[in-house]
């Protein structure tokens, strides 16, 4: 079995002993449960020698972590789930980094506090090297702020002999570095259909939430004074529509039809990103605008960029 050596992060003075360097980060140490939980690995080969990750025995190399709850048990990898890096390539004294989607390879479907650790290893070095210094998250069931449960239009024939499908969403909160997230939760019974991040707590101010006739939510979150940003999402947790909206001579709000049960955004203007309101990471996105934001691997990467596409459906769960 290999040797393991420690490795400390790229920002610390590098081993001389060492022939990779290895750092970890996170895009942020909270998360609601079920949301997607990213984490970016760097290595710089100093090893004096090219490294192909290549699917021949001698060239294999893997990429693995560690991760454990309180109690120090050890959280599993999901069946049938196999962490790929088949592909990467690093030249001698060259650095990349790589994206992974940890949620998708180990069970994270749990809250509580997990020590997180990095392993790299190559079948043409003599041994596995880890990062010096672990990493703690926290993944939380958050707060629920509203339950709205619906029922699931049978666009069918009606059958008086089959039961009713019904469907809810939660509105729960998270505080992340001092500040209250918003996340919907879609699910049932059974499962959990979407989990997504819609904004942050703007004073006193409270979100607007309507259902309407086909049962989808339709969510005004304040962003700041004037600015708001419109949120209409369906029964399986994707986003319909996104857009956002300004006080002008009216004020934007939420109208549900009593008769038609139709819901519409009504009054405000049109905001404009980047003069109405900051379009970096303080700003309000959805989970899928977080993600591309912080480092989520593109669909297409460009070719030379050091990036290996090892989680292109990231963010796109059954």
């Amino acid at each position: 079995m290999k040797k393991i050596l420690l490795f400390a992060a790229a920002a610390l003075p590098l081993l001389l002993s060492a022939q990779l360097g290895l750092r970890m980060e996170f895009n942020r140490k909270d998360f609601m449960l079920y949301e997607p939980v990213y984490v970016c690995i760097t290595i710089r080969n100093d090893s004096g020698k090219a490294l192909l990750f290549g699917s021949n025995p001698k060239l294999q190399g893997f990429i693995l972590f560690d991760i454990r709850d309180r109690k120090n048990n050890r959280i599993p990898q999901r069946k049938d789930s196999e962490l790929n890096v088949t592909g990467l390539f690093l030249g001698p004294g060259e650095t990349k980094s790589i994206t992974i989607p940890l949620h998708k390879y180990y069970d994270l479907d749990r809250t509580g506090m997990f020590q997180v650790r990095a392993y790299v290893s190559h079948n043409l070095l003599e041994h596995e090297y880890q990062v010096r210094d672990s990493v703690f998250i926290r993944i939380h069931s958050g707060v629920e702020f509203k339950r709205i449960t619906v029922g699931i239009p049978d666009l069918s024939a009606p059958d008086k002999h089959k039961p009713a499908r019904s469907r809810t969403y939660s509105i729960r909160s998270l505080d992340i570095s001092g500040e209250r997230c918003y996340y919907l939760v879609v699910e049932d019974e059974h499962r959990v259909y979407g989990v997504t991040h819609i904004g942050y707590q703007f004073g006193h101010n409270e979100l607007q939430v309507q259902t309407d006739m086909l049962s989808r939510v339709h969510i005004l979150v304040p962003m700041s004074p004037k600015v708001f940003h419109y949120l209409t999402f369906g029964l399986d947790g994707t986003n319909i529509e996104s857009s956002y909206w300004k006080k002008g001579g009216t004020v934007p709000t939420l109208y549900r039809d009593p008769a038609s049960g139709k819901v519409s955004r009504i009054g405000g203007d049109p905001a404009r990103p980047g003069i109405d309101f900051r379009t970096s990471d303080q700003n309000r996105y959805t989970t899928d605008e977080l993600n591309r934001h912080y480092m989520a691997t593109p669909d297409n990467p460009r070719k030379n960029t050091g990036v290996v596409d090892i989680g292109r459906h990231v963010g796109k769960e059954k």
